[in-house]
């Protein structure tokens, strides 16, 4: 997009902005999270982005997952949701 691209609007150049101050914002925050505690506690809450994505391309624009789709988002959610039990249970022992 080098040679055929164009600036982008003002309006656009601001949602791109602040999507870049989002995104580093929230790699900070997430990076810091990984410092504080271990990465087994942290890394299943990662797998949210599976329901955020799945329910922005719904709305914006009407993606339904296929049922192979659902399959393959329900087992990575119970393995962690089964991840965080385990941690908890290691902690009290």
């Amino acid at each position: 997009m080098i040679f055929f691209g164009h600036m982008p609007y003002p309006h656009t150049a601001w949602l791109l902005a602040g999507a870049g101050i989002a995104g580093a914002l929230q790699l900070l925050l997430k990076t810091q999270a990984y410092k504080i505690t271990e990465a087994s506690l942290l890394s299943p809450f990662t797998y949210i982005s599976l329901l955020w994505a799945t329910l922005i391309g719904w709305i914006f624009w009407g993606s339904v997952p296929t049922i192979w789709t659902a399959a393959g988002a329900a087992i990575i959610i119970a393995s962690n949701l089964f991840i965080i039990w385990r941690e908890k249970r290691v902690k009290k022992t």
